[in-house]
């Protein structure tokens, strides 16, 4: 709880442009704990960057998540998978490791957007139409 204390306190002085990086461990009598900083994705993303960075990232990849959400093949749907884990766990676990894998995700998802910018009718769509190509006007 002290490195989430100490991590909270020092964002509140540089809000803008973050730190750019963790700062050292908070020392206990007692525990070692890891860096300020390091405790989520979020966290290390307002403590290096700043809250305009933050904001910018989650803005990106919750448009990536939204965009990524009709599904074209198999490929984007598997893009979009990958995107949403990656979106739950952002508040619990630091993904910087994982960033590569979501940025190639999120590559495949724009390039079958690009490829087939509308995804094929789904079945229950399908049978709207022949519904109403059959229902008279």
């Amino acid at each position: 709880i002290g490195r989430d204390l100490g991590a909270q306190e020092q964002i509140a002085n540089s809000p803008i442009l973050g730190f750019g990086a963790p700062l050292g461990a908070v020392q206990t009598p007692t525990h070692k704990q890891s860096n300020l900083g390091t405790e989520s994705e979020i966290f290390l993303l307002v403590f290096s960057h700043g809250v305009p960075g933050l904001a910018l990232f989650l803005i990106w990849i919750f448009y990536t998540l939204f965009r990524s959400g009709r599904w074209r093949s198999p490929w984007c749907f598997w893009a979009h998978v990958t995107i949403l884990v990656a979106c739950i766990q952002l508040p619990y676990y630091d993904i910087t490791e994982r960033i590569p894998l979501v940025m190639v995700a999120a590559a495949i998802a724009y390039r079958e957007i690009a490829r087939n910018p509308e995804p094929e009718p789904s079945t229950r769509e399908l049978r709207r139409a022949r519904r109403q190509a059959l229902v008279p006007a």
